[in-house]
């Protein structure tokens, strides 16, 4: 989560005394980078500087948390490309994995904090509902836009599928689904732009028929 505990030099050493013993036990797991709770320059500076110091020999995948106030603030989109850009530089040919992102607690907790329980049904009546399950889908899709070199983003929302108390299926677990059956095995095709808070993705559904996602994500139509 937090880069700035140990340098570049030191998760270097890190990596190369642990890959080893781990692979020695395990020969075909994938060790996966630390990754840290952010993917904006800082990270990818650092990143880079491990890898610079020989640590990029010593883990599987690279990993990180585009945790942000919302998929386009800051741009998920052009942030993946950076990574994408960076693990090009310094030849990293594995997969990128994002093990954390895409928590909301403000929108999930309307009115209480992160850490505290809300006993009420989760609905799509409830504040924060509907433009969580906006982003949940925003960031499946702009993630499947670089589907090539990122292959999982695990998004802690999607992991409470079901209200606690009634055990009803919850509203964001549902829209994994929608997506799912709308895009299947998608392969992404191209950008359109229409306007400045406005998103188009065109993909092949995997059928040989196109789909496109197109959202607008002015702030407006979200109060």
């Amino acid at each position: 989560d937090a880069p700035g505990i140990f340098s570049p030099k030191k998760m270097a050493r890190f990596y190369g005394d642990v890959y080893p013993i781990i692979k020695s036990v395990l020969p075909d797991c994938k060790v996966i980078s630390s990754d840290p709770a952010n993917i904006g320059s800082g990270t990818i500076k650092w990143h880079e500087a491990i890898f610079a110091a020989g640590g990029g020999k010593y883990f599987d995948i690279l990993a990180g948390h585009p945790y942000r106030q919302k998929p386009e603030r800051p741009d998920l989109d052009s942030d993946i490309a950076d990574w994408v850009a960076m693990a090009d530089r310094v030849k990293f040919k594995g997969d990128i994995w994002f093990t954390e992102g895409g928590n909301h607690p403000t929108l999930t907790l309307p009115g209480m904090s992160g850490t505290e329980p809300r006993f009420a049904p989760i609905s799509t009546d409830m504040p924060g509902q509907h433009p969580l399950i906006d982003y949940n889908i925003r960031y499946v899709l702009l993630t499947m836009k670089h589907a090539a070199r990122v292959k999982m983003f695990l998004n802690w929302t999607i992991q409470l599928p079901m209200n606690f108390l009634d055990g009803k299926p919850s509203p964001v677990a549902a829209e994994i689904n929608a997506v799912a059956k709308t895009l299947g095995n998608a392969t992404y095709v191209r950008d359109f732009k229409y306007g400045e808070t406005i998103k188009t993705l065109a993909f092949n559904n995997g059928a040989g028929k196109g789909v496109a996602a197109l959202w607008d994500w002015d702030d407006r139509l979200e109060s």
